[in-house]
């Protein structure tokens, strides 16, 4: 585990809350990817048009419908998608990210 300094929490508690847009994860199968909510949308109208596309050395190419829950989406908040963000840049997990903010603002109230 990284050795994380009292300069890394402030900077991870400097993170531009100004990004109003919230995310989008979007679930193929097995793999996820995150998008503004916006692109989201835009990629998820590109699906309603699309088709599975096969091609099997044993059965050759075939095409047929996507099957339902193929595709899922889900709506994350920009501070959760901030969070995640940030432990990932600071190479801890993000419940360790909130243990250290917590901490932090609990040694700041002791200052009081």
């Amino acid at each position: 585990m990284k050795l994380i300094t009292a300069k890394d929490i402030e900077e991870a508690k400097k993170i531009s809350s100004k990004a109003e847009e919230n995310y989008m994860v979007l679930h193929f199968n097995y793999d996820s990817i995150i998008v503004k909510y916006s692109d989201g949308l835009n990629i998820l109208k590109g699906f309603n048009s699309a088709e599975m596309y096969k091609d099997s050395y044993s059965t050759g190419q075939s095409i047929f419908p996507v099957p339902k829950g193929h595709i899922k989406a889900e709506l994350i908040s920009t501070s959760t998608y901030q969070n995640a963000k940030s432990a990932a840049l600071l190479g801890i997990t993000s419940k360790e990210l909130e243990e250290l903010l917590a901490a932090g603002d609990t040694e700041e109230d002791e200052d009081l």
